[in-house]
């Protein structure tokens, strides 16, 4: 049997219905649950809105990238996936790699990008 794997998926997902039809990560992550894994998606978008209390995305980057990618590491620490899956749009948020924290000497966090 397979061991399962603890995911992460970071990618900027929209909730509005077309967009939901389109992007294919809710779908990656039903496909990796039905096959036994814990899959976790982190939308990097609703992370800022939280964090910024403006309206405009692009004023509320500008301010809070600082604070959405700490708070992106927080969770990715507590949570402690064996896999990092992030968005090729992405890869400008400053989300390392590997922790000192790790949940198993073995693995190794890896970071892919789709």
């Amino acid at each position: 049997m397979v061991h399962s794997k603890r995911i992460l998926i970071i990618t900027d997902q929209s909730l509005k219905p077309i967009k939901f039809f389109i992007d294919q990560v809710p779908k990656l992550a039903k496909g990796l649950i039905r096959l036994g894994h814990d899959a976790r998606i982190i939308s990097y978008s609703q992370v800022l809105r939280a964090a910024s209390p403006f309206k405009s995305r692009r004023f509320s980057a500008y301010l809070y990238k600082k604070k959405v990618d700490q708070e992106i590491v927080r969770l990715k620490v507590h949570y402690q996936p064996d896999i990092n899956q992030v968005g090729v749009h992405l890869c400008s948020a400053n989300i390392p790699a590997r922790h000192s924290v790790s949940r198993r000497e073995k693995s190794e966090a890896n970071i892919s990008t789709y």
